[in-house]
């Protein structure tokens, strides 16, 4: 009995690592979103918009629209909300177009010029534990996750060539 309790225990904490792993690639990716809109050459309410896009594989139970009862149409429904998503031409629009249960705890610094013409943008989440025990392994109930993403930027180059 004491061998499966310490094996179902190894097995959680196993389980919260890969999970962990994964959501900090997902922060890294939406790291790089940001980035890549800010060197294209968007704004900063575009790049909030596209952060918290790459960041749904971690933004927990979707809230807007209503929940439609399963993964698949939850699936549709998040494809077709994601266009009119990042077209909300401000952010009043945003939480009845598409939200998550933890979009909130999603954040992203503004897109800092580096030497060499870099650009860097961060994204941090305090991510929530929600496997069973995770107690046994981390003291609280959130881990704090960072992602950077250092691109060149390529914004006055676009800017220039099309005359604006």
């Amino acid at each position: 009995m004491i061998t499966v309790a310490l094996i179902s225990v190894l097995f959680f904490g196993l389980v919260q690592m890969a999970l962990l792993f994964t959501a900090k690639e997902v922060v890294t990716y939406a790291a790089n979103k940001g980035a890549r809109a800010r060197t294209v050459g968007f704004n900063n309410f575009m790049i909030f918009k596209t952060v918290r896009v790459g960041t749904i594989a971690n933004a927990g139970k979707m809230r807007v629209p209503d929940d439609p009862g399963g993964l698949v149409q939850q699936s549709d429904l998040e494809l077709a909300s994601i266009p009119f998503y990042l077209g909300a031409p401000d952010y009043g629009y945003l939480g009845g177009i598409l939200d998550y249960e933890d979009w909130s705890t999603v954040s992203h610094s503004s897109p800092t010029p580096l030497p060499g013409g870099t650009l860097r943008v961060r994204v941090n989440q305090d991510y929530p534990l929600r496997m069973p025990l995770h107690r046994v392994f981390y003291a609280d109930d959130e881990i704090r996750l960072r992602g950077e993403s250092r691109l060149d930027n390529h914004y006055g180059l676009y800017l220039d060539d099309m005359g604006w």
